[in-house]
Formats: structure tokens, sequence, C-alpha cells
């Protein structure tokens, strides 16, 4: 009897999973189709991200390292972050239309949906400049490796910490757009929380000690999306990585927590008409 309990949960995510899949790959086909807005946003992000890491280039040239941290690390710095926004807001975006939905009633339907609502709401749709994120990240990433000659343990750990720093972006930003189920109209809220959090973590970690640090780390955790994991590859500190994956972990829960919360107190909207 446990053995077909186990089987059939093993069955039942398989199939979650694989919805997610076809859930983004029919999201990256239709951002698609229109081909010079999509390629336009792409290149234009991947500028834009390379104006931001010049600035800093020419800072540390004009004032040296701080703690630490000097142009190869940010390079880093930026690259990492770049990729995990990227990964994030490529293929599950759909957090950020959730505000949109609780305003205009869609929300209903995905409450009506067979499959797990927290997939069903981060794979609602894509956002095609992210791309253009994970283009300049994997490009850039390259570059860090080898400026800073990274053996194969600290390149395999800097992959691997890819995964909780996603992770954490997407719960952020969940979280930060469930307030829309407690303020109307709270998309511009939401956003402006997510920027508030996700700021600091465009910054060097060394600019960051003492409280401040902590604060950053384990109250506001910004430090978890590019700063502490480029200094666990540089030192193999596994004591930062096993920081990055529980904050990670821990802010999951918190935002399937806060989900489920939102929709208990939720309303059936009032809009009417025709919802595919």
């Amino acid at each position: 009897m446990k053995r077909e309990t186990k089987q059939s949960l093993g069955q039942e995510w398989i199939s979650e999973f694989r919805m997610v899949g076809t859930y983004i790959r029919y999201n990256m086909l239709a951002a698609a189709e229109l081909r010079v807005s999509f390629t336009m946003q792409v290149v234009g992000m991947m500028i834009n991200n390379c104006s931001f890491l010049l600035i800093w280039i020419f800072f540390f040239q004009a004032f040296g390292k701080i703690n630490g941290w000097g142009s190869t690390e940010v390079i880093g710095l930026q690259a990492f972050t770049a990729l995990a926004y990227g990964l994030a807001f490529s293929f599950f975006s759909g957090a950020a239309e959730l505000p949109v939905a609780l305003h205009n009633g869609f929300f209903d339907s995905l409450l009506l949906t067979p499959k797990n609502l927290y997939l069903r709401i981060l794979t609602l749709v894509t956002r095609i400049s992210a791309i253009g994120d994970i283009l300049f990240g994997v490009l850039f990433l390259i570059g860090y490796v080898l400026l800073a000659q990274l053996n194969l343990i600290q390149i395999g750990v800097l992959i691997s910490l890819l995964i909780p720093a996603t992770l954490f972006m997407i719960n952020l930003l969940l979280i930060t757009s469930c307030l829309g189920f407690f303020i109307p109209d709270a998309r511009e809220l939401g956003k402006a929380a997510f920027e508030i959090v996700f700021g600091p973590s465009l910054y060097p970690a060394g600019i960051f000690q003492g409280g401040v640090r902590f604060f950053f780390i384990f109250i506001f955790p910004a430090l978890i999306m590019g700063g502490l994991p480029i200094e666990a590859v540089q030192e193999i500190s596994w004591e930062k990585v096993l920081t990055i994956w529980i904050v990670a972990i821990v802010w999951t829960f918190f935002a399937i927590s806060f989900l489920n919360i939102g929709r208990k107190r939720y309303e059936s909207g009032n809009l009417t008409g025709a919802r595919v």
C-alpha cells in the first residue's frame, strides 16, 4: 500500500513538471512569433547590463579593491545575478502577473485548474527581455571563470549555486506579488517591494559589513542572489554554500505558505466575460 502511494505521488509530480515544461514551451513559442520585437528586447537588455557592468569596472579602476572585491569579482557578480534573474523571469515570471490576475478576476480560472497552483502561477507568462539576461550571464560568467582562473570544483560550486539563487528570486517575486491578496491592484507595490530586496544584490558584497551584512543575508537576503555565491566560490566556503541553500529553501516554504494564506482570504472576482 505504501509503495503504491509513493508511486502515485511520484507519477503526480512527474505529470506536474511535464505540464510546467509544456507551459514554458508554449510561452516561448508565442513570444518568438514577433521576431523583431523579440530580438530588440534581448539585445537591449544585454546592452543595458553591459553599461551597468562598465560603470563598476571604471569605479574599481579608479578606487581599487574594496574588502577583496575588484573588477574580476564584480564581473562574476553581474554575470551570476543576470543569469539567475534571466532564468527566473524567462521561464517563471508568471508570479509578476499575479496582482493583475487577482484584480481582473482571472485568478478564478487558476483556482479551477487541476494542476498545482504554485507551479501554474509561475508559468503564466514569459518575459522576453530576460533572455538577454541569460545570454549576458552565460557569456560573462565564462569570462569570470577565465579571469579568476577557477578550478573544476569552483566551477561546479558556481553552477550548482544558480539553483538556490534562482529559486530564491522566484519565490521573492511570488511573495511580493501576493500582496495583491491584501491590497487592491498591488502590481506596482509588489514590483517596488521586489526591487527593494533585489537592488542590493547588484552591489559588491564587500561593501556590506557587520549588522548590515547580517540583515542582507538573513532578513532581506539580497546577497543570496549574487554576492554570497561569488564569495563562496572564491573561498570554497561550504558554510556559505549551506547558508545559501537553507535560505532559499526557507523562502520557498514561506512563499507557498503566504500563497495559501492569500488564497484562503481571496474573494472571487466580480468581472464577467470569457476567459481562456
